[in-house]
């Protein structure tokens, strides 16, 4: 469709580019976010308007770059970051290896270190446990800029290779750490906790200056445990999704919960294994809110399928203001992402929401699964019913996500 719309535009518009750079930049930005398959011929169209746009498509076009580690790739990548005529060095900001078996990084590791605007690195299909063999530190150490490191692992099983591999970027300041294949002894049933991580290398327990920590592994108490071990640290943005977790390993899941008090301020929780042994209680005195000092946002994706299984004895509307209460600082944002919201009173929550006056936005995320136009609205207007006060304040966001659409309700308008 762009296409046809730059065909049937007067090119006597852009021969000159008669637009203002910001508005054409604007433009290109608008639609480099869209969410589409031919994307990039998209970019490549734009680039091909006129000299103005050139750089600027170029930037999206060339902004992320995914090489797969083989021999043949990985020696074309190097003769092209050394030819003269590359024009992708002060494009690419994002780079992604992918590791297939084969170990030839240290056949341009001196041709990337002309990428001086990298500043995000992947590393996905390593495994990293005794038998693995995770990529050198003295490669790693090439990428000193890099700021957002992020890891895909097939297995966490030695997380002494995993430390030596960020220790080896300090720039580091977002760490997000994700197992791709769960482990088989996590899958259903209660398995014997990791040892705690005790770092050979003395240099390794000082962890780099984290800012943002996302942990989506079932082996958190390792790392837990490392940070415990580092000493203090300054992570105001925690991104957390909760394994299968046994009353042993709430201590060290505590204390580094509890080091985060006078730093964090966005929180997210992914709500915790069905088949947890952690009661009610054990969730609220891990993650003791009463802590924090400075939380502004807090978001917790599938608490209320996870909080269920306590409607028996606590009410589940009761079990959010018991959360949101103990947060001694004010929440500015408050978001659930819910799979659907049970069919009961909620007046005590909008009560006790409305009456929190430093909150500005309440958000609420569910995934549609009837595709039918008419139930997704039904949906959003129960919602709004079950919370009146919230809503006349203008306060209440409700989203409804689907694969292919994105739809917005805030206070019973569809934006």
């Amino acid at each position: 469709m762009l296409s046809q719309w730059l065909s049937t535009t007067d090119s006597a518009i852009f021969r000159k580019n008669t637009l203002p750079l910001e508005l054409s930049d604007q433009i290109i930005d608008f639609v480099a976010g869209l969410k589409v398959k031919k994307l990039r011929a998209h970019l490549a169209t734009c680039s091909l308007v006129c000299r103005a746009w050139t750089s600027r498509s170029r930037y999206h076009f060339f902004q992320n770059c995914r090489l797969l580690v083989h021999l043949n790739n990985t020696l074309l990548f190097g003769q092209l970051l050394r030819s003269p005529l590359c024009t992708i060095l002060l494009h690419l900001e994002t780079l992604t290896l992918r590791n297939n078996g084969e170990s030839s990084f240290h056949r341009i590791q001196d041709d990337l270190k002309l990428l001086t605007n990298l500043k995000s690195l992947r590393l996905c299909g390593w495994n990293w446990n005794a038998h693995g063999s995770p990529p050198p530190r003295e490669f790693l150490s090439t990428f000193t800029n890099v700021v957002d490191l992020e890891i895909d692992c097939k297995e966490l099983g030695d997380f002494d290779h995993m430390v030596q591999t960020f220790c080896a970027i300090p720039s580091t300041t977002r760490l997000a750490i994700r197992t791709v294949r769960k482990p088989k002894m996590f899958c259903g049933y209660r398995c014997t906790p990791p040892r705690p991580f005790v770092p050979r290398d003395p240099l390794l327990a000082t962890p780099p200056q984290l800012l943002s920590l996302l942990l989506d592994t079932p082996a958190i108490i390792p790392i837990v445990h490392w940070l415990n071990g580092a000493g203090s640290h300054c992570i105001t943005t925690l991104e957390i999704s909760l394994p299968l977790l046994g009353a042993e390993d709430l201590p060290p899941l505590q204390q580094f919960i509890r080091g985060l008090n006078a730093s964090l301020e966005h929180f997210t929780l992914d709500a915790y294994h069905k088949d947890s042994e952690l009661s009610q209680g054990d969730f609220e005195r891990t993650f003791e809110f009463s802590t924090f000092q400075r939380l502004r946002t807090c978001r917790f994706n599938k608490l209320f399928p996870a909080l269920s299984m306590y409607s028996q004895t606590r009410p589940l509307d009761s079990a959010i203001p018991s959360i949101v209460r103990s947060i001694a600082s004010p929440l500015q944002t408050l978001t659930f992402e819910i799979e659907g919201l049970p069919c009961r009173p909620w007046d005590t929550l909008d009560s006790f929401l409305s009456q929190q006056p430093g909150l500005k936005s309440v958000i609420f995320e569910f995934t549609v699964n009837n595709k039918r136009n008419g139930c997704d609205l039904l949906a959003a207007r129960d919602i709004e019913k079950a919370f009146p006060r919230i809503g006349s304040m203008g306060i209440l966001d409700i989203r409804l996500d689907r694969k292919h659409d994105k739809s917005s309700v805030r206070a019973g308008k569809i934006w």
